[in-house]
């Protein structure tokens, strides 16, 4: 009972830290865990394996196995919601919402509008550093080769925050 058991937990072990997912493996696993659990509890100096009280004390200690891990595992559901939701964890969690209309945005907006226009280069940019636009300084990232400060630059693109420019030919 005990090998069939450590196998299974093997096999579990196998399923979470090697392969990704939940398969055949990680099923294998908590189906030999359940069959080594239920034959150690099974009384097998008693235990005659004929008719049908072996099967029916079989299945009983199974049901009984199956319906503790599920009920452990609903258990664990609902404590770990009651317990997020305690004084003592509400003081060491963050809780804080930071509000749009606090000023909290995740990419300017503002830089949408600067595709197309035309700026300096603030620093050189190697591929990456910052441009002037309109009086206002940029991050951005040279699209093609390096830029030197003071180069004239035009907006291409804006992508994740950055924007992408690249050296205007003068004539």
């Amino acid at each position: 009972e005990m090998v069939i058991f450590v196998i299974g937990l093997i096999l579990l072990g196998i399923e979470i830290f090697v392969i990704p997912g939940f398969g055949i493996t990680g099923i294998s696993g908590i189906l030999l865990m359940i069959i080594g659990l239920t034959m150690a509890l099974v009384d097998n100096s008693a235990f005659k394996f004929e008719g049908t009280a072996a099967f029916a004390g079989i299945a009983k200690v199974f049901l009984r196995i199956t319906l503790t891990v599920i009920g452990s595992f609903l258990l664990t559901l609902w404590l770990s919601s009651k317990v997020g939701s305690t004084r003592f964890f509400s003081r060491i969690s963050l809780s804080a919402h930071q509000e749009r209309s606090e000023g909290y945005i995740s990419i300017d907006v503002h830089q949408k509008e600067m595709i197309g226009k035309t700026g300096v280069a603030h620093t050189m940019l190697r591929p990456s550093g910052r441009v002037n636009i309109d009086g206002e300084i940029f991050d951005a990232k040279a699209e093609i080769s390096y830029i030197e400060k003071g180069e004239a630059v035009k907006v291409i693109r804006d992508e994740a925050g950055q924007l992408y420019v690249i050296k205007l030919e003068t004539e």
